[in-house]
């Protein structure tokens, strides 16, 4: 269990806000996104966490379960100023942040349930019923897209859209910038590291530029690929992997499936040049010039992307200083916390009104 305390202000009731799910060091974008609301440092609230799991196939996640039910029982008592918020995704995490976020609104806690992850629409549209009882245990529910939204009005849920927030590294220009490319997130096909792979082979003025990829192998493909100019890290703690973003000029994540990667978000914070792909929430956050997007699966396009910036510093630099400001204007903690600790709020005040 994690905990972070505020001091409080004179005129605003002070909130405890419980976040329950994966939290620390943990590979994937959800746990940076709880570790990052810990870090903040509001008046008149006060953040925890309960540990759910680890990360997938967890030999400890039955015995988290436990102890997270032990946690939120143990709350009742401080339910005057409490709301909890789940963060959940699809399949397994559904049911087990789920069946925690129906035993707190069952015993009078205020809930939000905040939504994660690249299927999460395609796991509701097969499980209506589910997702919808679920849900009707929450008094608030937040989503990352316009496009889950809409999933969940067509079960007759009402959600709210937040934005994943990224902090400004403090030493952000004391790194020089190097010729590296970066990848973090799962090496797997969903995030399309062999297409990035392939894209690589056919890159036609690669130079002496270094291919970064970083994050837990899922696709044994990736030990078939033997470059001298590729450099295949695995999972990194946070730190590592945000000092190796630090030095890069150029971020891709080619994935298949997404809804607002963090890495992204990120990669952008600390000026680097982004290649995704139009999936999720990628599309809009790249347009108007602030990244480029090639079609998924399409390996030359990639290449064709990734050799026009290499080539071109100009380029590069404009490219990654639109997205910068994009990052910094729209998706930063100072914007979005602001927001968050409204709907959280909003929550508490629901839940003691229906009472």
């Amino acid at each position: 269990m994690i905990s972070q305390e505020n001091v409080a202000g004179p005129t605003t009731e002070v909130l405890h806000v419980w976040h329950v799910g994966i939290v620390g060091d943990f590979p994937g974008g959800m746990a940076q996104v709880v570790n990052e609301y810990l870090s903040w440092k509001l008046p008149n609230l006060i953040q925890n966490a309960i540990l759910t799991t680890r990360g997938k196939r967890d030999p400890k996640a039955l015995y988290l379960f436990f102890v997270a039910i032990l946690k939120i029982l143990s709350l009742r008592d401080s339910r005057a100023s409490t709301v909890l918020v789940f963060h959940v995704s699809e399949r397994g995490s559904f049911i087990r942040e789920g069946s925690l976020l129906a035993l707190s609104r069952l015993i009078g806690l205020a809930t939000v349930a905040q939504l994660h992850g690249a299927n999460f629409d395609e796991f509701a549209d097969k499980h209506g019923k589910l997702v919808r009882w679920i849900l009707a245990n929450a008094h608030k529910v937040l989503v990352l897209s316009s496009d889950s939204q809409a999933t969940l009005s067509r079960l007759g849920i009402t959600s709210s859209i937040s934005r994943n927030p990224v902090s400004a590294p403090e030493n952000r220009d004391k790194l020089a910038k190097q010729k590296w490319i970066i990848f973090c997130g799962e090496l797997s096909k969903r995030k399309g590291v062999d297409v990035l792979l392939s894209a690589w082979e056919g890159l036609q003025n690669r130079g002496d530029w270094v291919l970064h990829l970083v994050g837990p192998v899922a696709w044994e493909g990736i030990h078939d690929k033997s470059f001298d100019d590729i450099h295949v890290y695995g999972a990194l703690e946070h730190e590592e992997a945000m000092k190796l973003c630090m030095q890069s000029s150029i971020a891709v994540l080619p994935s298949r499936d997404e809804a607002l990667p963090m890495f992204l978000l990120e990669a952008m914070i600390r000026n680097c040049a982004v290649i995704s792909t139009p999936v999720g929430q990628i599309g809009a956050l790249l347009s108007e010039d602030c990244g480029r997007l090639v079609d998924v699966g399409d390996a030359d396009s990639l290449s064709r992307e990734l050799d026009s910036l290499i080539e071109n510093q100009d380029l590069r630099k404009r490219i990654a200083s639109n997205g910068l400001n994009r990052v910094m204007h729209g998706y930063s903690t100072a914007v979005v916390r602001v927001q968050l600790e409204s709907y959280w709020r909003d929550a508490f005040s629901q839940s003691r009104n229906k009472k």
